[in-house]
C-alpha cells in the first residue's frame, strides 16, 4: 500500500457518517437526500407553528401576559424560525443559496418594516402588502408538499423563488408607505 491508496483510504472514511443508521456519503447526493428528508417535516412543521404562533399571541392578549420582553421575543423568535424552516429548500432543484437566500433576507426586512412602525408613532405593527408572513408559509408550505408528494420539484418552480422575492419586496414598500401614512 503506497501513500496515495493509504490517503484515498482515510479519505474514503472521513467521507462516511452514519445517518440514520446506515452509511452516508458526504456528496451532493448525500446532502440533497438529508434536505430533501428535512422538507417535509418543515412543511407539516411550518403549518403547526403558523397555528402555535396565533395561539400565543391570542392568549397573551386574553389574559393580560403581554409585555415588552414578549413583543421582542415573538418578533426575533419568528424571523429565526421562518429562516430555519426555508433553510432546507437552498438544497432541492432547481432552488439555490442565491434564490432562497434573497427569500429568507427579505423576509426578515418585511417583519422589521412592519415592527419598526410602532417605533415611529403608528397605530400598531404593520401588516401591508403582498406576500406577508401566512403568504409565505403557504408557498413553502405547498412547495413542500409537492416535493413530498412527488419526490422533486417541476423545472418551472425555478420561477417560485424571484416571484416571492418581488413580492416580499412590494411587501416592504407597502409596510413602509403604510407606515409613513399613518404616522
Amino acid at each position: 500500500m503506497g501513500c496515495a491508496s493509504g490517503a484515498d483510504e482515510y479519505l474514503g472514511q472521513r467521507r462516511y457518517a452514519v445517518y440514520d443508521g446506515h452509511f452516508m456519503p458526504f456528496g451532493p447526493v448525500a446532502v440533497r437526500q438529508r434536505a430533501g428528508d428535512a422538507v417535509p417535516a418543515a412543511t407539516l412543521w411550518m403549518f403547526l407553528r403558523m397555528a402555535l404562533n396565533a395561539i400565543d399571541g391570542m392568549l397573551a392578549r386574553e389574559h393580560g401576559q403581554q409585555s415588552r420582553l414578549g413583543a421582542y421575543l415573538n418578533e426575533l423568535t419568528d424571523v429565526v424560525s421562518d429562516a430555519a424552516l426555508y433553510l432546507p429548500f437552498v438544497i432541492l432543484p432547481p432552488f439555490g443559496w442565491a434564490s432562497v437566500g434573497a427569500v429568507i433576507f427579505l423576509s426578515s426586512l418585511s417583519e422589521f418594516a412592519g415592527a419598526l412602525g410602532v417605533s415611529i408613532g403608528t397605530t400598531g405593527r404593520r401588516y401591508d402588502g403582498p406576500m406577508g408572513k401566512s403568504d409565505r408559509a403557504v408557498v413553502f408550505g405547498v412547495l413542500g408538499l409537492v416535493y413530498g408528494a412527488a419526490g422533486q420539484l417541476p423545472p418551472w418552480a425555478f420561477w417560485i423563488m424571484p416571484t416571492t422575492a418581488v413580492l416580499i419586496l412590494i411587501n416592504v414598500i407597502c409596510r413602509i408607505r403604510g407606515g409613513l401614512t399613518d404616522s
